[in-house]
């Protein structure tokens, strides 16, 4: 089942509760949410696969965390490279980037040249308070994020993005939608949109605290600080489309998009899982129906193609049936839409 998400406004009352009846300092959950992120890179990206992480860093929290993070790193055998133009005078800040001074960590000004030589990106620019207009010099790193083939992990928000509504329309981040995300504390509802491997780290929560906000909290294996979230988190993305292409065509119901998506996504050897007579049924019903999908998905903002779709589809929910994919949707709410619930 999806964990609960946090919006923006209970994030930062979370924080100020963590540092007040959670006796937390800043600079500890700093290094909580840096440790965080230092595990989730080393499980996608183990030094194996190449050494050189650029970590690209912001100038509030979310850039603490990172450099946490590329201390971490540090210590596991990577070779990590700052991007920190906008530099904090902050003392907690100011120690940090001494920390990685000391280490011999090398900071650089030029962030295109770096992303040619590294394999491996974190972006640490913009968290959960992020609102706005994004702003050279971050608006040029962010489009170089867009198009790069590198890999990146984002902490707790692709950086331009709605910590409420996803990526933005159009500008910078537009079409950012990286490989991995580490969600801190707990996921945000960006996470909707979101169609790679989902980490959340926050294992530090006091009980009444996650009480509080009606948080859940997963379990964690041996010393981890983070879980992998299962493939199955994806399915609300693909639900979060049919639940908008409702509100588009107030002709449909949320069951024939959830239908159409998964008679016409799954690849056919999937597909003769399915009951003859609902694919037979389905098609008849559907095809002009499907086509304004189509349509309506290539020009959303929340996907760069129909054809991702697929590919996240295919990836993801390999060998299910339709019947396991609706059964599986718990996004919209606690209660289910009748509709939904209806689904043969």
């Amino acid at each position: 089942m999806p964990l609960r998400t946090l919006n923006a406004e209970n994030a930062a009352d979370l924080d100020k509760d963590l540092m007040s009846v959670g006796a937390f300092s800043l600079d500890q959950l700093m290094e909580l949410a840096g440790l965080s992120v230092s595990q989730a890179v080393y499980q996608v990206h183990p030094p194996e696969k190449g050494k050189r992480v650029l970590i690209a860093v912001g100038p509030g929290n979310n850039g603490g965390d990172g450099l946490v993070a590329a201390r971490h790193l540090w210590h596991y055998g990577y070779q990590p490279t700052i991007f920190y133009p906008k530099q904090s005078k902050n003392e907690l800040y100011q120690r940090l980037s001494e920390q990685l001074n000391n280490l011999g960590v090398p900071f650089t000004d030029d962030f295109e040249e770096a992303l040619k030589n590294t394999d491996h990106v974190v972006d640490a620019i913009f968290g959960f308070s992020f609102s706005g207009e994004v702003r050279e010099p971050f608006a040029a790193v962010i489009t170089a994020l867009e198009n790069t083939q590198v890999p990146v992990t984002a902490v707790d928000a692709p950086s331009s993005w709605s910590i409420e509504d996803g990526p933005p329309k159009s500008g910078p981040g537009a079409k950012f939608n990286p490989e991995f995300l580490i969600s801190l504390t707990a996921p945000k509802p960006l996470v909707s949109h979101f169609t790679g491997r989902h980490f959340v780290g926050g294992r530090f929560l006091p009980p009444s605290v996650a009480e509080k906000y009606n948080l859940d909290v997963p379990e964690y294996k041996g010393v981890d600080q983070i879980v992998e979230l299962p493939a199955g988190e994806n399915v609300k993305s693909l639900c979060c489309f049919a639940q908008n292409f409702v509100e588009f065509d107030k002709a449909m119901s949320v069951s024939d998009v959830i239908t159409i998506l998964t008679s016409h996504i799954v690849k056919p050897h999937d597909a003769q899982t399915h009951r003859r007579s609902r694919q037979e049924r389905t098609e008849r019903k559907t095809k002009s129906l499907y086509t304004r999908l189509v349509d309506y998905l290539n020009n959303s903002n929340r996907i760069r193609s129909f054809g991702q779709l697929q590919e996240i589809s295919c990836q993801n929910f390999a060998h299910r049936t339709a019947d396991l994919f609706c059964k599986s949707v718990t996004f919209f709410s606690d209660d289910p839409p009748k509709e939904l619930a209806a689904t043969e």
